[in-house]
């Protein structure tokens, strides 16, 4: 498990590059950190914090992603 923090959004495609080959779970806070590759995005939504999975990212790391948890993932604004 790594967690990239929204200092490091310029560098996103060379970290997820570089963990290509391993089955990393990467986390991260900065804005579409999921859409950009990263597998779990936290974000706030008023007053709570949620948070959006991105499945295919973590399909290409061969992970897997429990049905539960997906279903209680969202995407930011939505």
């Amino acid at each position: 498990m790594l967690f990239i923090c929204s200092s490091e959004k310029d560098r996103l495609p060379e970290i997820f590059e570089s963990l290509r080959s391993s089955a990393t779970l990467t986390i991260g806070e900065s804005a579409n950190f999921a859409d950009s590759g990263g597998m779990i995005q936290f974000f706030m939504e008023q007053t709570k914090i949620r948070f959006q999975i991105n499945q295919e990212a973590a399909k290409k790391s061969k992970l897997k992603i429990s049905s539960k948890l997906m279903s209680l993932s969202t995407k930011p604004g939505g």
